[in-house]
């Protein structure tokens, strides 16, 4: 959701707003018995844990979202400055910092 990329920020919205948005139950259902509907049969284990992916992956958008955003704008534009590109920045200056603040959320969904 942080992408400048329209596309992008569509795909993602509707994936976090689905997956979030719908009972854990409800997805193992459609995933597990809708599936076969168009052609694709699945068993059951591999249906339960591309479900209980999907719903913490989306979860896990959000948490990580929140983290990049607590970020100040000021240490983006300091490794701009020193001329560091977009993934020198996250491993280097960003990713230290909001690790912290990503922690914790992440020990609550699991």
């Amino acid at each position: 959701k942080l992408s400048s990329n329209g596309m992008a920020y569509a795909i993602v919205s509707f994936y976090t707003s689905c997956f979030r948005g719908l009972p854990l139950l409800m997805q193992v259902y459609l995933i597990y018995m809708g599936l076969p509907q168009v052609g694709y049969v699945i068993n059951a284990v591999p249906a339960g844990v591309l479900a209980l992916s999907l719903c913490s992956g989306a979860y896990m958008t959000e948490i990580f979202r929140s983290g990049i955003a607590s970020i100040d704008r000021g240490q983006w534009e300091a490794s701009r400055s020193l001329g560091f590109g977009f993934a020198l920045t996250m491993r280097r200056i960003i990713l230290p910092q909001a690790l912290p603040v990503i922690i914790p959320p992440m020990g609550n969904t699991f």
